[in-house]
């Protein structure tokens, strides 16, 4: 594979559908062969309001009112300032979802629906989704406690501006039950591509569900682990245990790339290099595992040419929505793009 310039592939820009990127796309973070990034989210709810899916459309346009004031009211941090994100197209909301600003079941164009993002790029509050604020910070690679915190900076600011419903003994009330409490999930998006090609994954991941965390796909709920990245997530705070569990998960997708041979990586890296020459149409599915063994490559120097954060906003610009057939050819023309600027390393 030569490499000629990557033109307007995906990777060379600063946007995806014109929309500023995410921090967690623009650099390599710590850990980043292992996790792509980490997630702190948060749900609240406004005091005196009954909660989305039991409100009237004038109660949502009113709690949409009084969290836009207080996010946007300017402060002195460009973290914990926000700016909406008004008269969405459907290109743009699709953008945000693969990059994962909002979620793929967000109802967008209903009354009081908003969708807020930070000056620094790194955290997004939906507005009358579930309940009526859902706050996440997004950081590239292994930054748990850094997003923990930058969360915790957030609502600090929020809860001086707005009165959360709470009350003992369940905590921040919520429109599910289950989640009253701190309203806190922790997470990691872990690029698993060693342990998946090893046949390993399923053990490992039933042994992180057996120490009380939740494993799933790239969107959330019924999402599957496509392409061997993997959300794996907390609601019980940066404990021990979920720190063990982090690492436990990083040694032993470390250990199962050590026991690939390189010559078996470089093997399967021109079959996959063949394979995305020739076609002409790729599902997200498809493109998501060609480019879970690029990043590999990256990340182990078997190939060159991009730095690996540029392969996880590749795979942000391939997803779109797997529903619509036409986009597979513009998915494959993105994947060839970003494979012309890679070449192996056969030193």
């Amino acid at each position: 594979m030569r490499r000629p310039s990557l033109g307007a592939g995906p990777g060379a820009g600063t946007s995806v559908a014109g929309l500023p990127l995410p921090a967690w796309l623009a650099a390599d973070g710590f850990d980043a062969d292992c996790v792509v990034s980490s997630r702190a989210r948060a749900m609240r709810n406004l005091a005196g309001f009954r909660f989305p899916s039991a409100a009237r459309p004038t109660e949502l346009l009113e709690v949409a009112r009084l969290v836009r004031e207080a996010a946007c009211t300017p402060s002195d941090s460009p973290e914990t300032t926000f700016r909406p994100l008004g008269s969405l197209t459907l290109v743009e909301f699709d953008a945000l979802v693969r990059t994962r600003l909002a979620s793929p079941h967000f109802p967008w164009r209903e009354p009081g629906r908003l969708v807020l993002v930070n000056d620094a790029r790194t955290a997004s509050i939906l507005v009358n989704e579930e309940d009526h604020l859902r706050i996440q910070v997004l950081l590239p690679g292994h930054a748990v406690e850094d997003a923990k915190a930058a969360l915790e900076r957030i609502l600090a600011v929020l809860s001086r501006r707005l009165r959360f419903a709470h009350a003992e003994p369940w905590g921040y009330l919520a429109s599910s039950p289950p989640n009253c409490g701190t309203g806190l999930r922790l997470s990691v998006m872990a690029h698993l591509i060693g342990l998946a090609h090893a046949k390993r994954l399923r053990g490992v991941l039933t042994a992180l569900a057996q120490r009380g965390l939740v494993v799933r796909g790239l969107f959330g709920e019924s999402s599957r682990a496509t392409g061997a990245f993997v959300q794996v997530s907390t609601t019980r705070g940066g404990q021990a245990e979920w720190r063990g569990a982090r690492e436990f998960l990083l040694e032993q997708e470390r250990e199962a790339r050590l026991q690939t041979p390189a010559e078996e990586l470089d093997r399967r890296l021109e079959e996959l290099a063949a394979y995305i020459q020739r076609c002409r149409s790729l599902q997200p599915a498809d493109a998501l595992r060609a480019l879970a063994w690029l990043r590999w490559g990256l990340s182990s120097g078997r190939l060159r040419g991009a730095a690996i954060h540029e392969a996880d906003r590749a795979w942000a610009e391939v997803l779109g929505d797997p529903a619509r057939t036409d986009l597979g050819p513009a998915r494959a023309r993105a994947l060839r793009a970003f494979l012309a600027g890679l070449d192996f390393n056969r030193g």
